[in-house]
């Protein structure tokens, strides 16, 4: 499942003239993996305890992406962050 959903997203980046990089795959296969609605800051802190390296700022951009596709749910305002 994850795997087509990597693809599906990979498509979605391609016609926005993106790239699938490693810190978005990485934050797409944290963020799939999700039980349910995540915030960018719940997923940013589950990446980072993995004792992976990545931005807060990739994790919010990738994730609102995502979002954009229609390939994740998250309870986060993209439009008015508190």
């Amino acid at each position: 499942m994850t795997h087509s959903r990597l693809q599906q997203f990979e498509r979605a980046l391609s016609k926005q003239n993106r790239r699938l990089t490693r810190e978005r795959r990485l934050v797409a296969e944290f963020a799939f993996q999700a039980q349910g609605p995540i915030t960018p800051n719940k997923l940013y802190e589950q990446i980072i305890s993995q004792n992976k390296h990545i931005s807060r700022s990739a994790v919010y951009r990738t994730l609102l992406w995502l979002q954009e596709a229609g390939l994740v749910r998250t309870d986060y305002d993209f439009e008015n962050p508190s």
